[in-house]
């Protein structure tokens, strides 16, 4: 059996083939983290809008939706004061004048003056 001593060129192939297949191993672990750290990025980053959309949900105010009809809205408009119109007056009394005397007493004495 003869064996002869191996060179190092016949020893640089097998340990090249050994680095580049460490190389594309590397290169897959190292894919699968990025791509994992994106999942969960995408998942937390559901999450987060999630928990947003539920906290702007409840800053809505609650709208019941039913088959009943609306009330009228109560308006409050100002009040307006204004003359009673002449068909609900009060009837005004006539003037009294100071040449004409009372009833009960004598009227030729009014008049002599």
């Amino acid at each position: 059996m003869d064996r002869q001593p191996k060179t190092p060129t016949s020893l640089a192939i097998p340990l090249w083939i050994i680095a580049v297949a460490l190389l594309l191993i590397a290169g897959a672990v190292a894919f699968q983290g990025y791509v994992e750290l994106r999942r969960q990025k995408a998942a937390l980053d559901e999450t987060t809008r999630a928990e947003t959309l539920r906290a702007s949900v409840a800053k809505l105010p609650r709208i019941q939706i039913t088959n009943r009809p609306v009330a009228k809205p109560v308006v409050l408009a100002p009040r307006l004061i204004s003359a009673p119109s002449p068909s609900r007056a009060l009837p005004v009394p006539p003037s009294v004048d100071v040449d004409v005397p009372p009833a009960n007493t004598n009227a030729n004495a009014a008049v002599a003056v």
